[in-house]
């Protein structure tokens, strides 16, 4: 834009500031004085000059002149002089007009407001730009207060600081603020201004120059809005925000995530942007810098790789990257992002482990896994145990699976597909079928199924195991035979308990008869064979207890040293000629408490399992020795106590127990035998009378040495039985101390008091406990033993009666209680007081 008068030979820059600039040079320049009095013109001998200075980059002046003609009394002349005059300002207004309209014809194309207050702040000039912004008309506002007018009421206070602005007069001065449109809407306004002076450089108002700034500034607020949104973001979230330069060799960002995720501080690679690289694991080092050259060339990029942190811990990343282009679309930066997927990657190894688990176990376990569709009539999947089970190839299966259906057992078939039509609702299931496999054996199957559905619930496939449980139905039908045998036992030991009754009245009674000296000798020999054959029938009802297996133990001091010679011979006919017999014995006696028939049988059952371990015949080695166990033994067998332990081995030089068996081999029933040839109780019977005996078994095994058995029994200090439990009963010398009989058969009752009267002894009697605890009642500090059976119709035992007698010398009364005496022709599972109490028991 050139200034208006050419002459300066000036240009200035377009726009807010140039116009600016025009007007600080017009309020500096002195206005020309051409309208002087006529009078002072036509009077004054000198001339007329008038000065106008413009300042642009420096003071320009223009130097107008006027002289006037004299005439010949020396007066210049009036026409001459007006002439000048009027065309001077014919010029001067010419010129001016033509200034208005080129400042006019500007500030109507500018998009900028201009806009002129005098002192009071009254509107003496607007461009049409402000009325087009305000849809305002002119008329509407000139001469109005632009406070009053345009400024809203919440910053009322703008007039003050424009009047303290005259007071101070600043050249000039700069701020924002808003305006009110004719319609109530708000515009920013960024100002320039500047005071106006009159001719005599009294203020007389301002100029200022307005850029509407709203939408630019609504612009970068909502720029910082989102740009604060971004740095929240990616300082929140645990991925890592970056930029580089296309080079990749300066960090223009990262996010405070990279710290947590690399454990390295943000500064160090805005330092060291290498320092990205070299974190890399070293094995993926070489990928990452591939992929880095191809940043580079401005391709998007994906990849993964490990980083090795400072702490020496390992993460997996996944970073990916792309090019950012300018408003030309030239690449000049690299963004991307990176994320921790440790876990991700650990998971999906769990996954695939878990997978390749599944896979195995489905593939090994012997159940037989299956996948079918809804009507479980196709079958998706079957692990390899179907073909074990069935017999039939999976391939078979998959050509036709009516297969399946097909080998299940004529008899079951029916039964079999009705369970699984009406299994079609989704409902989980089990059953039990045959199947016939073609080789013709039958093999019993627990089917179980299980519905499988999407995320929408709906149903879309069964899974399922199908055991193989005829193993299992063999052992159920063997549990019922032994069930059968128990019961028959329990028949046996009742009949052994009534016979023993009977028995015992008639050798009672035969005893006390032959105490007559009176008898002839055919009466004599009468009552002896009644004893004889009684005593006879007694060994019988020992052997039906021995059967069902009532047979109390009866522990009593043993010499395990004598326990093995005493079976020696007996042992070497049992084992057989082809398998030699060695013993090692421990140099010194080792006392236990043990029942000699119970220890019998553990000797006898492991000699006979050892037996059977050599069919080739071998070597039976049978050893005593004496062990002490420590606190760490006892930790590995809870059941023991730590102390010195006689231990009886039996070890054969056999095939051993295979790896599989092992566990099994103290489970009732569990045998390797044929069948017919065992019955799957001697090593269960063994485990059994060892814990009874508050001892343990170790076995030590090897396939090509054979197996070996340790029974650790507590050893005794003792050198004699317990108290009322000697190996053989004391001759009887009678007494007179009173003791309590308690007995149920009134014969047997009758007879054993009259056998205790006879030598001297006072018998109190009671046929139940209920009438024995009466009597004790009544002669409790007369009675010094009680002689009880064990097993009596009334409903309290002998246990439970002597018991309650102890019990009530318990409660602070100062008598002492009697030595207890318990007997029975019949003993259950009794489980007597400790051994070191007042008690024995006869069988």
């Amino acid at each position: 834009m050139a200034v208006p008068n050419g002459r300066f030979g000036r240009r200035a820059p377009l726009g807010a500031d140039a116009l600016w600039t025009l007007i600080q040079a017009m309020k500096d320049s002195d206005t020309m004085r051409l309208d002087q009095d006529a009078g002072e013109l036509a009077g004054s001998p000198g001339c007329l000059t008038g000065d106008t200075t413009l300042c642009w980059d420096g003071p320009s002046g223009v130097r107008v002149g006027s002289r006037p003609e004299s005439q010949s009394d020396g007066r210049a002349s009036e026409s001459q002089a007006l002439r000048t005059e009027i065309a001077e300002r014919q010029r001067a207004e010419a010129a001016l007009r033509e200034s208005e309209r080129l400042f006019r014809d500007m500030m109507s194309r500018i998009k900028l407001i201009s806009l002129m207050l005098d002192g009071r702040g009254r509107i003496t000039y607007c461009n049409d730009y402000l009325l087009t912004l305000t849809g305002w008309r002119s008329e509407e506002v000139i001469g109005q207060s632009w406070f009053d007018l345009f400024i809203p009421s919440d910053i009322a206070d703008l007039k003050d600081v424009f009047e303290t602005l005259l007071k101070d007069l600043p050249d000039a001065w700069h701020h924002e603020n808003e305006i009110l449109t004719k319609a109530g809407r708000r515009r920013l306004i960024r100002w320039n201004n500047s005071v106006l002076r009159s001719a005599s450089s009294e203020v007389i108002g301002t100029a200022s120059i307005g850029e509407d700034i709203t939408e630019r500034k609504r612009a970068e607020e909502q720029l910082g809005e989102s740009e604060e949104r971004f740095r929240q973001m990616a300082e929140r979230i645990d991925k890592v925000f970056w930029m580089c330069n296309k080079d990749m060799t300066q960090v223009l960002y990262v996010s405070p995530a990279y710290e947590q995720i690399w454990g390295r501080p943000c500064w160090t690679l805005y330092e060291r942007p290498a320092s990205f690289a070299e974190a890399a694991h070293p094995e993926d080092r070489d990928q990452l810098m591939a992929t880095i050259a191809a940043k580079k060339q401005g391709r998007e990029t994906e990849v993964q790789y490990r980083i090795s942190r400072p702490d020496g811990s390992v993460r997996w990343i996944l970073a990916r990257s792309f090019p950012v282009r300018d408003e030309a679309g030239d690449f000049y930066r690299v963004a991307g992002v990176a994320e921790d997927i440790t876990e991700r990657k650990e998971a999906e190894a769990a996954l695939r482990a878990s997978e390749e688990r599944l896979r195995l176990i489905t593939e090994t376990i012997d159940e037989a896994f299956w996948m079918a569709d809804v009507a479980i009539e196709t079958m998706v999947y079957v692990s390899p145990a179907y073909e074990r089970i069935w017999g039939r190839s999976r391939e078979s299966l998959r050509q036709n699976p009516k297969s399946f259906v097909e080998a299940i057992h004529g008899d079951d078939r029916q039964r079999v597909l009705a369970v699984l039509d009406s299994q079609r609702d989704g409902k989980r299931f089990e059953h039990e079928y045959r199947i016939l496999r073609p080789d013709g054996t039958l093999r019993w199957i627990l089917d179980r199924g299980f519905p499988l559905r999407n995320s929408e619930g709906k149903l879309t496939h069964y899974v399922g195991t199908a055991q193989d449980v005829t193993e299992r139905k063999r052992l159920e039908a063997q549990f019922r035979q032994a069930q059968k045998m128990e019961a028959i036992g329990q028949l046996a030991g009742g009949v052994a308990h009534d016979f023993n009754n009977i028995l015992a009245a008639m050798m009672m009674q035969a005893g006390l008869s032959l105490l007559s000296t009176d008898l002839s000798e055919d009466v004599r020999d009468g009552l002896q064979q009644i004893r004889s054959y009684a005593q006879r029938a007694a060994n019988l009802t020992r052997q039906l207890l021995l059967f069902s297996r009532r047979q109390v133990m009866q522990p009593r001091l043993l010499d395990a040293n004598e326990v093995v010679t005493s079976l020696a011979k007996m042992l070497q006919r049992i084992i057989g000629e082809d398998v030699r017999l060695q013993l090692h014995l421990h140099p010194t006696p080792l006392m236990t408490q043990a029942d000699a028939g119970m220890l019998d049988q553990v000797v006898m059952n492991l000699s006979v399992n050892a037996r059977d371990a050599m069919p080739g015949g071998g070597r039976l080695l049978i050893e005593t020795s004496q062990r002490d166990l420590d606190e760490e033994f006892v930790r590995l067998h809870p059941d023991t106590q730590p102390g010195r332990y006689a231990c009886l081995s039996v070890s054969d030089s056999g095939t051993g127990i295979p790896p599989e068996v092992l566990p099994h081999i103290f489970e009732p029933f569990f045998t390797t035998k044929e069948s017919g040839k065992g019955t799957g109780l001697g090593l269960a019977t063994v485990f059994g009378i060892v814990k009874q005996h508050q001892g343990c078994i170790e076995v030590a095994n090897n396939p090509t040495c054979g197996a070996r058995f340790d029974i650790l029994l507590p050893l005794s200090e003792a050198t004699s039985a317990l108290p009322g439990c000697a190996a053989k009963s004391p001759k009887s010398i009678g007494g007179t101390e009173t003791i309590l009989l308690v007995e149920d058969e009134p014969a047997v009752r009758l007879l054993t008091r009259r056998t205790l009267e006879r030598h001297g002894y006072r018998t109190l009697e009671a046929g139940n406990g209920e009438e024995a605890i009466a009597i004790w009642q009544e002669h409790r500090g007369e009675v010094a033993l009680l002689l009880t059976d064990l097993v009596m119709p009334e409903g309290m035992t002998g246990q439970q009666l002597a018991r309650r007698l102890q019990a009530d010398r318990r409660h602070g009364q100062s008598w002492s209680h009697p030595t207890v005496v318990g007997r029975s022709g019949r003993v259950a599972r009794l489980h007597w007081p400790n051994r070191r109490s007042r008690s024995c028991w006869l069988a």
